[in-house]
């Protein structure tokens, strides 16, 4: 997984500029990046290493709770109905 937290990394220093639509509203910055070496890893994992990646390069704060987001795994499935 260390090449997953280099390659977000990498990538976060290099971040897409941001823009506005026609409408003024912002067009939320992003691009798609194939990181993963092909090797399959379970999606929790990574985001929790993520979490403690972010946490410790100051992107999120110390208390920051994944567990109290885990609700939208909920929201998802039932939007898949």
């Amino acid at each position: 997984m260390d090449d997953i937290v280099e390659g977000v990394f990498r990538v976060m220093q290099k971040a897409p500029e941001k823009r506005n639509g026609e409408d003024g509203l912002p067009i939320p910055p992003y691009k798609v990046y194939n990181i993963g070496g092909g090797q399959p890893e379970n999606l929790l994992d990574f985001v929790q290493t993520l979490q403690e990646e972010l946490v410790r390069a100051k992107v999120l704060p110390e208390d920051y709770d994944f567990e109290a987001h885990k609700q939208s795994k909920e929201t998802l499935a039932l939007l898949r109905r």
